[in-house]
């Protein structure tokens, strides 16, 4: 009796020290565009905490450019957006805790990102046998010991 009354104390007294703990989960939102002013569609974004970069969650994009985060802890993070043919961009630090919650991020606007060739070789190699429908064909060129 007296360890069943000892036991019980203790959950409730571990209850209670759970119910006065404050989980704070927030939201950040926010939308991803061009230089031109277009949104752009599927991009990847990321949330990033601000002290050492690590990916705390991720989402693309909708087709308006808008993202949202939800069931952010509390913290300081930055937003990354990445996407092909443009530069990665980052938002300013900001804060998640009790006071705000809840983040409406300025949209985030992505430069283009271009790379120009030199110069494009295009190489073939005709295959040592080749299967075709009626026949197998040989090509003596690309023997090892044509060479």
């Amino acid at each position: 009796m007296k360890t069943t009354l000892s036991v019980s104390i203790l959950v409730l007294l571990t209850w209670t020290a759970t119910l006065g703990q404050v989980l704070t989960r927030g939201a950040v939102t926010g939308q991803v565009s061009s230089m031109a002013g277009k949104p752009l569609e599927f991009t990847t974004m990321m949330l990033l905490k601000a002290a050492d970069s690590t990916l705390a969650k991720g989402a693309i994009s909708d087709v308006a450019g808008k993202y949202s985060f939800d069931n952010v802890g509390a913290g300081r993070y930055v937003v990354m957006a990445q996407q092909m043919g443009y530069r990665k961009t980052y938002s300013a630090p900001f804060a998640i805790d009790e006071a705000r919650p809840t983040i409406e991020l300025p949209a985030l606007v992505m430069a283009d990102e271009s790379k120009s060739l030199t110069e494009v070789n295009v190489v073939a190699q005709k295959p040592f046998i080749e299967q075709l429908v009626d026949r197998t064909v040989v090509n003596v060129e690309n023997s090892i010991v044509a060479s």
